[in-house]
């Protein structure tokens, strides 16, 4: 498998979340081309910067959520993991948006390689923990709306 391909295995069974995973690879992989083939286009890597750290952003809350919505007993863990690649996002991009020398293209992996292991080693257990929440939910609201 190469850097930035979206993996089967990386898939939840969580239509949103895997789209949003899916999105944020094809994102990262965005910025990783964009710095490779044309490191001149300053303007480009900017929006392909400012594109990483907005999806990050939008990811977390949305993920964050869902997890508030099922009661997801490891959210602050999950939370304090999502704040501390949020962390490390917002400081590479206003490093680099300051204008220090840094390849934009490292953020892209940053972002990646979290994401491969955030998503085998906790979005599986808080995907798997829902979904029981959703049947659960589903088993005790069913029989007042049949009668």
């Amino acid at each position: 498998m190469t850097h930035f391909e979206w993996d089967q295995a990386l898939e939840t069974s969580c239509e949103p979340i895997d789209t949003r995973h899916e999105s944020l690879f094809n994102i990262a992989s965005g910025l990783h081309k964009i710095a490779e083939q044309n490191p001149q286009d300053q303007d480009a890597i900017t929006e392909a910067v400012y594109g990483v750290v907005g999806s990050v952003v939008d990811s977390f809350r949305e993920e964050e959520a869902l997890m508030r919505e099922y009661d997801y007993p490891g959210i602050d863990r999950h939370r304090t993991l999502h704040r501390r690649l949020a962390a490390d996002v917002l400081d590479f991009a206003a490093h680099y948006l300051y204008g220090e020398d840094l390849e934009p293209a490292q953020l892209a992996f940053l972002v990646e390689k979290w994401l491969r292991r955030h998503i085998l080693r906790y979005d599986m257990r808080m995907v798997a923990f829902i979904e029981h929440a959703k049947s659960a939910r589903w088993a005790v609201e069913s029989p007042r709306s049949r009668a």
